[in-house]
């Protein structure tokens, strides 16, 4: 009676394992036959709906970012997550992550020779401005992001009274 304990026990491990793997969207043409023309979407941002997903316990990091990354899509109905943000965990030797971003929707999409066409019929001058206008904007995005994450990490691992009891007044 106590073999068939342990067998039961034994059969019951053993068949509640599961594995997944999730993988994101990329071209890779090994074939030289084949002729993958680059593609050039925009991207419809909603900035009133913030996507957040955790994965199950992994064994390693990238596979939990990969799979939270997978639900925040699949689980939402989105093309893609727009300025996630990714935290991850680990527990007994098992990473668990959670991402969070904004919904992105693909539109207009088209070839990057239809986009250059499209350019052109702009002009240069408007082209160079829209670019450095686009480079400050990520360079002081980047920046806010750092910042947030320090002060995020600061709170998290410090614990000054200071701060329990700084309060922000609108002036």
């Amino acid at each position: 009676m106590k073999k068939a304990y342990i067998l039961l026990a034994a059969i019951i491990c053993l068949s509640s394992c599961s594995t997944y793997k999730y993988s994101a969207r990329s071209v890779s043409v090994d074939n030289r036959n084949i002729i993958a023309s680059p593609t050039v979407v925009d991207v419809d941002v909603d900035y009133s709906r913030r996507i957040t997903e955790t994965s199950r316990r992994c064994r390693t990091q990238s596979e939990a970012i990969q799979e939270a990354q997978y639900k925040a899509i699949t689980g939402n109905q989105i093309d893609i997550l727009v300025d996630m943000i990714c935290k991850v965990e680990k527990r007994g030797g098992r990473f668990t992550a959670t991402v969070t971003g904004f919904a992105g929707h693909y539109k207009n999409s088209r070839t990057l020779y239809d986009d250059i066409r499209q350019m052109k019929e702009i002009g240069k001058e408007d082209v160079k401005n829209i670019l450095v206008l686009r480079n400050a904007f990520e360079k002081t995005r980047t920046q806010m992001k750092v910042n947030t994450l320090s002060i995020n990490t600061l709170s998290d691992n410090l614990s000054f009274q200071m701060f329990a009891e700084l309060t922000l007044k609108k002036t």
